[in-house]
């Protein structure tokens, strides 16, 4: 059994490492917010002096970083996934995937702020903003924000495809990543500086606000290094940029130890994101191998992929309202955690088998009937690569 893959992935084959990666990102948020969700309130208004899980604390160093493994693996299969793909069918494909997990689980989070006594007026706005991706929040969910950012990524693949075609990818790749690089050389050396220069300090608030982050400048960097991996471990490669991914990693590792923390915290977060990376590298270059080793138990790994997605977008406010309510019955934490999480999670099976599939099949074939130069093709690149959703 050879543990080197030097063929060109087939179009049935499916990483099963990224499935891996991409459900041990999502426990990874899961349990950092449980961590600092509080007892005083069914919205997460994580107030450490009545932490529900204080046990669970610790996450919070590594547990942020799920979001910005979802950025690497994002920017490696949303790039292998467009490849061969037309602007439009590339868009189509991305709102089929993309839409129907998050406009279910929208209503799920409403259904549960309503049921915890919040207005439903307000309620139902902030619903509308987040299940057509606004850039302007509030939203139903705190996790709505990562999904903007990877609509205006979305974006950017589609707009290449369109002016300039697949061949761009790598400059795309290039230019988002110095740009967010010397966004972060500066709001880090700003912030550094900002306890010597008051005036500087608002500066770095301002540098901080949520548009650096639709604009990709904050976490550019992630989507960049996951294009030019893509790019690099092609077998057929013309261009690897291998000195580029080595100047984006440090630059990913200052945007994960930005706001700083104890030594021993930036170390444990960069070993983390330095074996995600890994991981993602291992599961392309040793696919056959793992499939070997993997065997029977790649579908259950499938399905865990799969589930990574509605699970990190029913956790946070289905869970913080789970949270609070089975405080209230009296349940030790053992309990408390245990329903809390069970509800989380049968929520998000939910999602994957019933919604999410009845609202793709309708999107499939709304699309398809609309007028265009490209039908919606049935997407197997998440076969290939894992499932490119955040």
């Amino acid at each position: 059994m050879t543990s080197q893959t030097n063929v060109k992935p087939g179009p049935q084959e499916r990483l099963l490492g990224l499935d891996a990666l991409r459900i041990v990102a999502a426990v990874m948020v899961v349990f950092f917010h449980f961590g600092e969700f509080d007892l005083s309130s069914s919205v997460a208004t994580v107030n450490p002096v009545v932490r529900a899980y204080p046990f669970l604390h610790p996450m919070v160093i590594i547990g942020p970083l799920g979001v910005e493994i979802f950025f690497l693996i994002s920017g490696f299969v949303i790039t292998a996934s467009a490849a061969h793909s037309t602007a439009n069918a590339f868009a189509r494909n991305r709102l089929i995937r993309l839409a129907p997990a998050l406009w279910a689980s929208c209503l799920i989070a409403l259904a549960a702020r309503a049921m915890a006594g919040e207005a439903l007026g307000p309620l139902l706005a902030v619903t509308a903003k987040s299940a057509i991706l606004s850039p302007v929040g509030p939203y139903i969910d705190g996790v709505v924000w990562t999904l903007i950012v990877e609509a205006v990524f979305y974006l950017m693949i589609y707009l290449v495809i369109r002016l300039w075609g697949p061949a761009f990818f790598n400059r795309l790749a290039i230019a988002m990543g110095l740009a967010s690089g010397t966004y972060l050389i500066i709001l880090y050396t700003v912030g550094t500086l900002a306890d010597q220069a008051p005036v500087l300090a608002h500066v770095a608030e301002t540098l901080k606000r949520f548009t650096f982050k639709v604009l990709l400048l904050r976490d550019g960097v992630f989507f960049a290094v996951g294009m030019l991996l893509w790019s690099a471990l092609r077998p057929d490669a013309p261009k690897r940029h291998p000195g580029v991914i080595a100047l984006l990693i440090p630059l990913c590792l200052l945007e994960i130890n930005i706001d700083g923390g104890a030594p021993v915290d930036c170390l444990i977060r960069g070993a983390v994101w330095l074996a995600s990376v890994g991981v993602l590298i291992l599961s392309v270059r040793h696919a056959e191998a793992i499939r070997q080793w993997v065997g029977g138990r790649a579908a259950g790994l499938k399905f865990l992929g799969d589930l990574s997605y509605p699970l990190y977008l029913n956790h946070f406010t289905l869970g913080g309202v789970l949270v609070f309510e089975t405080s209230r019955l009296g349940l030790g934490w053992g309990p408390a955690l245990a329903l809390s999480l069970s509800g989380v999670v049968a929520a998000s099976v939910a999602v994957l088998l019933g919604p999410e599939k009845t609202i793709k099949s309708w999107l499939r074939s709304w699309l398809a009937a609309r007028p265009g130069p490209a039908t919606v093709a049935k997407d197997r690149s998440h076969q290939r690569v894992g499932d490119p959703r955040p």
